[in-house]
């Protein structure tokens, strides 16, 4: 079964993504900072950067990089508000999704970046 992490600080957002992902059979587990993320291997990370108060382009990047070579490369989706994070998200090179969101699409967005 396909792991999917769920990082976002506002818990009724993650447990309503971690909900939705469950019902398209995907194994999810959720953290709602940096120190809780779990460090077993998962195929696609769905993360709120601004929620994990990283603010700047920089903090971002880092936290990125860090997360992909944790997961050896595994793909990253982005769900965010703000256009400046957006923007930030998609010059490194990640899928972002912009909130408020439809549910199908998310679900989309996982199985799409999960099959490569």
């Amino acid at each position: 079964m396909t792991r999917v992490l769920v990082i976002d600080d506002e818990v009724a957002v993650a447990e309503l993504v971690r909900v939705v992902l469950e019902e398209a059979n995907f194994r999810v587990s959720v953290a709602t900072d940096t120190a809780s993320i779990p460090s077993e291997r998962f195929d696609c990370v769905v993360a709120d950067l601004v929620g994990l108060k990283l603010y700047s382009f920089a903090a971002a990047r880092d936290f990125l990089q860090r997360l992909r070579d944790r997961l050896a490369g595994s793909p990253v989706i982005v769900l965010t508000a703000h256009a400046e994070a957006s923007a930030d998200a998609q010059r490194l090179g990640v899928r972002v999704i912009t909130k408020p969101f439809d549910l199908d699409d998310l679900v989309a967005a996982v199985r799409d970046a999960t099959a490569r």
